[in-house]
């Protein structure tokens, strides 16, 4: 008889346990997430937190940095605007 337990995962919708073994030292399978790493607590450096931000990104127009620069840019040009009819 086989001594490998069995995944303790269940179906949200049937309430069925999964039937696959369960990763060795874990309580489910590697569908269920048990080739996950035990203590993964993402990135700590400010390089690896600013990879990780820049993933998702497809051109980083977007982004609050962006958004922000652009609000700015919009308030400069509208200060520059009203100083020229100062003048006018």
């Amino acid at each position: 008889m086989d001594m490998t337990p069995q995944c303790q995962a269940k179906s949200k919708q049937s309430e069925i346990q999964c039937g696959d073994f369960a990763v060795k030292n874990r309580r489910v399978c590697h569908i269920h997430g048990g080739k996950t790493p035990k203590h993964n607590t993402g990135a700590k450096t400010e390089e690896g937190k600013m990879r990780q931000k820049m993933a998702s990104w497809k051109h980083g127009l977007q982004s609050k940095e962006a958004r922000e620069e652009a609000l700015k840019l919009k308030a400069f040009m509208k200060a520059c605007k009203e100083e020229i009819q100062c003048f006018r």
